[in-house]
């Protein structure tokens, strides 16, 4: 299975780029790809891309066509600003062949808060510790 993760430079990737390599059946072909030009995890996979940082205008397209050129079938974006870019890009991802592995727009909005996030998961009735946010924002 070929799977492009990013960010490879965080430990996040990183410990899903091991697990991977970790794999008995070693089924998996590993690209990569982050803003910086040399991160550390390059030894975990198969290839390195460095493309735009997540927040860059062009970072949508430079992604989509690094995973259309590489043919992988699994996209994981790993930091927020990425995961913010993407939110809206699963059909993109699947009309190239690939499956976009993030939440969609709300989700990025609520998680982007720590207020809206603690009163989402209070309205969900799952547990959230104790919180003080201080007075609202006007």
């Amino acid at each position: 299975m070929r799977l492009l993760v990013t960010s490879i430079g965080s430990t996040a990737a990183q410990g899903l780029a091991w697990a991977l390599r970790a794999d008995p059946l070693g089924s998996w072909f590993v690209a990569s790809a982050d803003a910086a030009g040399e991160p550390s995890g390059l030894n975990l996979v198969d290839v390195f891309e460095r493309i735009p940082a997540g927040a860059e205008p062009s970072y949508i397209d430079v992604l989509a066509e690094t995973a259309a050129r590489l043919a992988v079938r699994i996209v994981v974006p790993v930091m927020g600003p990425e995961l913010a870019a993407l939110a809206g890009e699963h059909a993109r991802f699947e009309g190239l062949g690939a499956v976009l592995l993030g939440p969609g727009a709300a989700a990025v909005r609520t998680a982007d808060s720590k207020r809206r996030l603690h009163r989402t998961l209070n309205e969900l009735g799952l547990t959230a510790p104790p919180a003080f946010f201080g007075p609202p924002l006007e």
